[in-house]
């Protein structure tokens, strides 16, 4: 088996409904699942309880007996209630961001819930999804296009409705002070700045999971929040997007990276206590692509912590729910599953499935649908343009018709 690190653990216990009793143990957090491993003891003879992230669909804060805290997490209509934990927030934060950045991920992927996919099937879907997407960002640029023409005749109705008011106000010099004119070589020009993409500072921002630490290894609870990086630094940022701790860049001392999804940031300064802000992702990796560059000699690689390795006698390929039982087949059952194994060997032999062609049309309906929408709203756009050249020459003969007097 392949190493699995443990993101993070807890002691915990979990309620063992057929028989209504509280097992004890440890729960782990992994990349794809959570597993909950009971204490060694004869008499549970529980096997350890694993529930992937895409099972998952919701977890949840409660109370036990009106006191005790617990989580509560649902895999379609079983819930599973863990409690004993030592930071129960810690742990829903922790729990809740792995879950829905792995929903996000996934879905992204294409054709990620199709089954018992050929090799046509998959290049097929592959071209279509390619295709997708494609246009989908030109709908997407079309989108931002129309907005910029709608800010663009806003623009220009504010430019009539200027005009409008500087006449008005001509007319009314002329009648108390006679013709009145001014030098345009009396009003000073002002040259225009140009900014390109380089001067535009780039701001990126990750969702992630943060807490202080102190040397003496003593934390608070891990809270969410979001990582903003850009040349002035970084930016730990709370849920509402307040600012809770800004390392400058020539703060920093160094980026100790402990975990593919944990690390470090570390300020050392003179007669101060070092501070050390500990932060959690799901995108961590793309996170240090960005950091690299800038503290390329800052950045630091440790070994994983040993609590971070799966214990070796656990095997999570045949770990399950410790509430299902055991099931006998009947004979009938047996020729039903026979059935489907031929089926499923004539189904690896076909060209394309059906499930293949079914998701073909959909891919390609929503084609349809999007060229149709980007057709119509090209259509809009062209008025409006046309709008627009009409308008702009109303102001230019204004302005042309003002200096000439």
């Amino acid at each position: 088996m392949a190493a699995e690190f443990s993101i993070q653990h807890w002691e915990a216990s979990y309620y063992h409904t057929p028989k209504r009793k509280w097992v004890y143990g440890t729960l782990h957090v992994y990349p794809n699942f959570i597993i909950f491993i009971s204490n060694p003891d004869p008499k549970q003879a529980l096997k350890d309880l694993k529930i992937s992230f895409n099972s998952m669909t919701e977890i949840r804060k409660a109370t036990t007996g009106l006191i005790y805290s617990a989580l509560i997490i649902s895999v379609g209509r079983t819930q599973h209630w863990m409690s004993s934990l030592s930071n129960r927030d810690s742990a829903f934060n922790v729990i809740d961001h792995f879950w829905r950045e792995t929903l996000i991920l996934t879905s992204k992927k294409p054709g990620s819930h199709s089954s018992g996919q050929t090799r046509l099937g998959k290049e097929l879907l592959k071209v279509a999804y390619d295709s997708e997407n494609t246009l989908q960002g030109a709908a997407v640029l079309l989108q931002k296009q129309g907005e910029q023409l709608d800010h663009a005749a806003g623009t220009m109705m504010d430019l009539h409705n200027d005009l409008d008011v500087v006449d008005n106000i001509l007319v009314g010099l002329e009648s108390w002070l006679g013709k009145w004119s001014t030098k345009m070589s009396d009003v000073p020009m002002e040259e225009p700045v140009m900014i390109d993409k380089n001067n535009i500072p780039q701001v990126l921002e990750f969702p992630m999971l943060y807490r202080r630490v102190d040397r003496k290894g003593g934390s608070i609870k891990q809270n969410q929040g979001l990582l903003r990086i850009s040349r002035d630094g970084l930016y730990v940022l709370d849920t509402k997007q307040r600012l809770e701790q800004h390392f400058m860049q020539r703060d920093i001392s160094s980026i100790s990276v402990l975990t593919p999804w944990e690390m470090n940031v570390t300020s050392c300064m003179i007669g101060m206590p070092d501070l050390i802000y500990s932060i959690m992702s799901v995108k961590l990796i793309n996170i240090l692509k960005v950091l690299e560059p800038m503290f390329h000699r800052k950045i630091q690689y440790e070994e994983p912590p040993v609590h971070c390795m799966l214990p070796a006698d656990t095997d999570t390929s045949k770990s399950k729910d410790i509430i299902e039982e055991k099931t006998y087949s009947s004979p009938w059952e047996e020729l039903c599953a026979q059935d489907q194994a031929q089926s499923q060997i004539h189904q690896s032999s076909q060209v394309v499935t059906e499930a293949e062609v079914q998701e073909l049309d959909q891919v390609i309906a929503n084609m349809k649908s999007m060229a149709l929408d980007i057709g119509k709203e090209q259509g809009e756009q062209t008025k409006k343009i046309d709008a627009l050249t009409e308008r702009w020459t109303l102001p230019t003969f204004g302005c042309r018709k003002i200096r000439v007097e």
